[in-house]
């Protein structure tokens, strides 16, 4: 396996000055950090609030295993190139996973607003979508 960068709560909490910002809404640049994933690697965003950036290319197995799920559903983060993709459980609701804060606020402030009635729940990947252009 690749190597990890391993963040925890507190320290991203540092890191991007208090997530999620006090209002309740991501800011330009926690979207960014969070979405900052170049071919080759990706990011796991855990329900507990770590997550760890890691550096290999992904695979469909590996998201799958890294992520607790058996199926997956695709959340397009930005699309212009290169497109970001988060890789979320497919059924992680319907299991009873618990909601994934980080992965929901990233996926209201960049696709479903900040009135976006629907959670994550489960851990999720974020991943660039040219490993997977092939």
């Amino acid at each position: 396996m690749g190597k990890r960068k391993n963040f925890d709560a507190e320290n991203l909490q540092a890191e991007t000055r208090g997530f999620p910002s006090e209002d309740g809404q991501m800011t330009e640049s926690e979207i960014e950090k969070l979405i900052d994933v170049h071919p080759g690697e990706y990011r796991i965003l855990n329900v507990d609030g770590t997550e760890s950036l890691i550096d290999e290319r992904p695979t469909i197995r590996r998201l799958l295993l890294q992520i607790g799920a058996e199926t997956i559903d695709c959340v397009t983060l930005r699309m212009t190139r290169p497109a970001i993709v988060m890789i979320v459980d497919d059924t992680g609701m319907l299991d009873h996973k618990p909601v994934n804060q980080k992965a929901s606020e990233l996926m209201r402030a960049t696709r479903g607003g900040p009135d976006y009635p629907y959670d994550i729940h489960g851990n999720v990947a974020i991943v660039n979508d040219d490993d997977f252009a092939d």
